[in-house]
C-alpha cells in the first residue's frame, strides 16, 4: 500500500507575497502583464525610518514596528511597454509577516 502526501506548506513570506501581489495588481493598468522578478527585506528603508523617527523625537512607544520588503516586478504601462517597478510592501515585525500596506 502506497500513501502519497502532497503537503503544501506555503511559509509567511510566501502568503505575504501572495496578499502584495493581490493588492498590487487591483493598482496595475495591466494586472495580467504581472511578471514577479524579486522580494527581498530592505534593511536600509527601517534604517531610515529609524533615524527620522529619532530626528522627530518620536518615543519608543509612539513608533511603529514594522518590516520593509521591496517587490520589484515588470508589468505593461499605459503605452503597453513592459517596464520594471518597484513598490515596498510593509508588513508586521513578528513571525506571521501579516501584511499592512503597500508604499512607493
Amino acid at each position: 500500500m502506497v500513501f502519497i502526501c502532497s503537503c503544501n506548506k506555503s511559509t509567511p513570506k510566501d502568503i505575504l507575497i501572495q496578499k502584495a501581489e493581490t493588492e498590487l495588481k487591483k493598482t496595475m493598468h495591466d494586472p495580467s502583464s504581472y511578471e514577479f522578478v524579486s522580494f527581498e527585506e530592505d534593511l536600509q528603508k527601517l534604517s531610515d525610518e529609524k533615524t527620522q523617527n529619532a530626528k522627530l523625537g518620536i518615543e519608543p512607544e509612539y513608533q511603529s514596528y514594522v518590516r520593509y520588503y521591496k517587490l520589484i516586478y515588470r508589468g505593461k504601462n499605459m503605452m503597453g511597454v513592459l517596464i520594471l517597478n518597484e513598490t515596498y510592501v510593509v508588513c508586521s515585525n513578528d513571525k506571521d509577516l501579516l501584511f499592512l500596506r503597500l508604499e512607493n
